[in-house]
């Protein structure tokens, strides 16, 4: 392939190649001819091809039906849902994608038309985003492609590194547009890209502005970008974040997987989520969200919950203890109340954040985050006070959008409360025997076991007392004393109790406090059979994710479900709706994820709880934690054990340390080898699940260490009791149906 261009590097020279190969089009950085490192550009037709609008007679058939009957039809033949099988669904009209780096102190929204802007809030009294500043504007700059239709995707299928391709009206050759940002050692941001069409390719550059607020983007007049026929600067800005990103994602887990879709998306959603914050401190999205005068864009705890879980999730252990102590310095007050705007913080929030750091502290078994326990004493203390003073369940707001209703017993607060004191009264007791907070702060969590117990059956109690017949189904109340059906979840004009305000009660209900519900393990198992069953047959879904009204679809929560249904064993459903966030919710091939979005056409409202739900649900299904035991491929599709195909994770950490595992499979031969190893002691009891291909069932299992082993044919899995055994190798046998 030919050199396009050279450039200095630490001493060396690197000769940049491009050209087109078996494994796509690619670019090449070479030393003395050696390759270092190559990124493949995505393929241009494909992603062209994927953007298109739905049918408006199909969409109007989905949005009028009160079950999910797409999901029925994927489902019915008994086979695990696919990607291709849920994207094909419904298309999806448009992509977005933004640049920033996570120390960018603004963000830039890549539009359809390859312009870049910094889109946010303009006021605090405008709840829609706007443009308030345009960085680059092909239009403006002379670009023919501005109207044309584009596609956009990453370089390598998951760097940071925005690919878009436009295709003349009148035919032609494709023109391409490459941009990426990068910040210096001092703080300045610049803006890159490289434009080519029929003929050599043009570099421009933008430089961020040093601006504070809406104002003053809004003052700013529109600036010509720097423009060369030069790459120089370009490709040794482009190399050195490739090797950037490359360092830091080496730092984690790592993992090998058969589909090529599930590893972009979990890698370029991290990245993005990474490079949303502005150095440790939270923003809830890189858009709309992004800005808010007093706390209000930074304070908001599932940011910081999913983030910091996430990073303990791949062994970002720094990034967790970073991120994590910067919102507990800040946004927990002396009394243990998480801060948020006026009241819009949850009880259900402070219980996740408990959650958060009880997992912190068995990943990391960190001894120096004295501050962040004591200031998790306060939470947990704050929490086992207003038990205490509701003598039953606890009142209080939903959700930071009602925080106006009137406060009620909203068991999704009473779960999460439950789910929060239960961590704590583990958490506690292990930090004082080991000298990290003192026997008389930590001496609360002494009742609290039995105070949680009683609060579960509490809830339970209530809830099934508060069931009301619905058709043929029953009537899930969000809290004790609404007895009213609702007319189906996306019903517009119902309102909360004695307030006429414009939000829909009852898809508030669905998109949260349900998934809420579900997901902090509280309710007896009929209960949530009920809860589960309900928002399918209500129109509260559609292919899994959360139908809001209208076309409206939000997901930003999802995550809750996810573990819902992968605790409770629902795999099928829990991959369904796992694409149908990969498919409907995120643009298709840059992974951006908006908080909520329309069905077929993706909305620019970023969020980092949303963006994060693939990362979690991909690690979740492949190591979980479930009591006291540990789970390997607990949700993984089945198609990844066909004939040929590897499952491998490396260094994923676990309460009982860091655990890797392959399963390499030889169907042809019909078997699977699998080996397990330990960096610590591992856990009492360990599932490896063989969720085989459809026709294949396992027949029996072979192992040098018979003792502790045992096949379990209904769960499709092997369980083991290791001991103190650090590495573990067996086959599985399998059979034909």
């Amino acid at each position: 392939m030919p050199v396009v261009e050279t450039f200095q590097n630490g001493g060396d020279t690197i000769s940049v190649t491009e050209g087109f190969a078996a494994e796509g089009d690619r670019i090449s950085f070479l030393a003395n001819s050696n390759a270092l490192r190559t990124v493949v550009k995505p393929a241009a037709e494909a992603l062209l091809a994927s953007c298109a609008k739905p049918d408006p007679a199909r969409m109007k058939r989905i949005l009028a039906s009160r079950t999910d009957d797409c999901a029925r039809q994927i489902l019915a033949g008994g086979a695990d849902p696919t990607y291709a099988s849920v994207a094909a669904v419904m298309p999806q009209a448009i992509s977005y994608d933004f640049l920033g780096t996570e120390r960018s102190k603004w963000k830039f929204l890549i539009h359809p038309n390859g312009g870049l802007t910094v889109t946010i809030r303009p006021t605090l009294t405008d709840w829609n985003s706007g443009d308030v500043w345009r960085a680059f504007s092909p239009e403006q700059e002379g670009l023919p492609y501005a109207a044309w239709p584009s596609g956009q995707g990453l370089l390598d299928g998951y760097l940071p590194v925005s690919c878009l391709y436009f295709r003349p009206a009148g035919g032609g050759p494709l023109w391409e547009q490459l941009c990426f940002a990068q910040t210096d050692a001092q703080g300045r941001t610049r803006l890159h890209l490289r434009v080519k069409g029929d003929a050599e390719a043009s570099y421009f550059f933008v430089d961020s502005p040093d601006c504070d607020t809406p104002e003053e983007w809004r003052a700013l007049p529109y600036q010509p970008a720097q423009r060369s026929a030069e790459g120089r600067e370009f490709y040794a800005e482009l190399f050195r974040l490739v090797q950037e990103i490359d360092a830091l994602l080496a730092e984690g887990l790592a993992f090998e997987l058969p589909e090529a879709r599930a590893v972009n998306a979990t890698r370029a959603a991290l990245l993005k989520a990474f490079n949303t914050y502005v150095g440790p401190a939270p923003r809830y999205g890189a858009t709309r969200y992004f800005y808010e005068l007093g706390m209000g864009a930074e304070s908001f705890a599932p940011t910081t919950s999913t983030m910091v879980d996430a990073c303990l999730a791949f062994g970002f252990f720094a990034r967790a203890k970073e991120y994590l102590r910067h919102y507990l310095l800040r946004y927990v007050n002396e009394t243990g109340e998480l801060q948020h705007r006026l009241g819009g913080a949850t009880v259900a929030e402070a219980g996740m954040l408990l959650q958060t750091i009880a997992r912190y502290f068995y990943y990391t078994q960190d001894r120096q985050f004295a501050d962040g326990y004591e200031i998790a004493r306060r939470l947990a203390s704050r929490l086992a006070q207003q038990l205490e003073q509701a003598a039953g369940l606890v009142k209080g707001c939903p959700e930071d959008d009602c925080r106006h209703w009137e406060h009620a017993a909203w068991y999704s607060i009473n779960c999460w409360l439950y789910r929060g004191l239960q961590e704590a009264a583990e958490l506690f007791p292990t930090l004082c025997r080991q000298g990290l907070i003192s026997e008389k702060a930590a001496g609360f969590a002494d009742a609290l076991p039995e105070k949680c117990e009683v609060l579960r059956r509490t809830i339970n109690a209530s809830l099934r007392e508060g069931l009301v017949p619905d058709g043929d189904l029953d009537f899930v109340p969000p809290f004790p004393g609404y007895a009213t059906p609702f007319p189906s979840l996306t019903a517009e004009g119902v309102h909360y109790p004695g307030c006429r305000h414009k939000l829909n009660f009852p898809a508030y209900v669905n998109y949260r406090c349900y998934l809420e519900m579900l997901s902090a393990d509280a309710l007896d198992p009929e209960l949530t059979d009920k809860l589960l069953r309900y928002r399918e047959e209500r129109g509260g879904e559609f292919l899994g994710v959360t139908r809001l009204w209208g076309d409206l679809i939000d997901d930003w929560p999802l995550f809750n479900y996810l573990w819902a249904l992968l605790r409770e064993d629902h795999i099928p459903k829990f991959l369904l709706a796992y694409y149908a966030h990969l498919a409907h919710h995120q643009a298709r091939h840059t992974f951006f994820a908006p908080e909520h979005t329309r069905l077929g056409e993706l909305l620019p409202h970023h969020c980092i709880p949303s963006q994060l739900t693939i990362p979690l649900a991909t690690r979740w299904m492949l190591v979980c934690e479930l009591g006291d035991g540990l789970w390997l491929c607990r949700g993984t599709p089945r198609q990844w054990l066909d004939d040929g195909q590897t499952v491998a994770v490396r260094n994923a950490p676990t309460r009982w340390g860091r655990v890797s595992f392959a399963l390499q499979s030889q169907l042809a031969q019909g078997r699977i080898a699998a080996s397990i190893q330990f960096a610590a002691d591992p856990p009492p009891v360990l599932y490896c699940r063989f969720r085989l291909p459809e026709g294949k069932t396992i027949a029996r299992v072979e192992a040098e260490f018979p003792e502790g082993l045992e096949l379990d044919r209904a769960k499709e899995a092997v369980r083991l009791e290791p001991r103190e055994a650090r590495e573990l190798a067996f086959t599985v046998h399998c059979a034909t149906d």
